[in-house]
C-alpha cells in the first residue's frame, strides 16, 4: 500500500492553484504502472 501513498504524493504535487491537475508524461506511466500493479491482485 506504500505506492498508494507514492501515488497521493505526487498527485497532490501536480495539483495546480485552481485543483486541475498537471501531470506530465512520466506521472501518467507511473501512475499507470502502479494501478496496473493492484489491479494484478
Amino acid at each position: 500500500m506504500d505506492e498508494m501513498k507514492d501515488v497521493l504524493d505526487v498527485v497532490s504535487k501536480n495539483i495546480d492553484e485552481n485543483g486541475h491537475a498537471t501531470f506530465n508524461e512520466k506521472t501518467i506511466k507511473m501512475i499507470t504502472t502502479i494501478t496496473a500493479k493492484f489491479n494484478m491482485n
